[in-house]
């Protein structure tokens, strides 16, 4: 076996061969931290930043979601907006569904059973319209149905109140849906 001088804290030991690394200190140059304290710098580095990036966050996330309230609530009054103007194209066809029964029945003793017998013709592009049969001879429907899905339903009605036509009173109106249906 062959003795070497170790490099130990105490220069006067001798070691044999096997145990000379275990013994020697890990050698260090000057500039260089060890790996535990880069550990430990990129730990307090995330910590710190996370924190930091957190803290921006509760800052900025109300404001930037009060911001898509914002313009949520806008696009809705805008469609809200067109969607009425729609909508007020089946409101005036009915209405003019309902004088044109009203004025076939001063005629005829009878409501109309069907779109063509009237003489109103509804118009417009966003809605269709049709006569509802009615099996007694004193109320007609007529319904306006969205083109687009998006667009209310209507229905238009017309009665009569009295039982002879000295004594009729002629009742319309028009209803809507509380949802857009298709």
């Amino acid at each position: 076996m062959q003795i070497e001088e170790c490099l130990c804290p105490s220069k006067s030991r001798m070691c044999d061969d096997s145990n000379a690394g275990l013994n020697a200190p890990t050698p260090q140059k000057k500039g260089n931290f060890p790996v535990l304290v880069w550990i430990l710098g990129g730990c307090v580095c995330l910590t710190l930043g996370g924190s930091f990036a957190m803290i921006l966050l509760a800052i900025a996330l109300p404001f930037s979601l009060n911001q898509i309230d914002i313009a949520r609530d806008e696009a809705d009054a805008a469609r809200n907006e067109v969607n009425t103007e729609k909508e007020s194209e089946a409101k005036s066809n009915l209405g003019t569904l309902n004088r044109a029964q009203q004025a076939f029945h001063l005629e005829n003793s009878i409501f109309a059973q069907e779109l063509e017998t009237l003489d109103a013709r509804p118009s417009g592009q966003y809605f269709t319209h049709q006569v509802v049969p009615q099996t007694n001879s004193k109320s007609a429907i007529a319904t306006a149905t969205p083109v687009r899905s998006v667009l209310k339903s209507y229905t238009g009605f017309a009665f009569i109140l009295g039982s002879t036509s000295a004594e009729y009173k002629f009742v319309s109106g028009i209803c809507d849906t509380n949802f857009p249906i298709r």
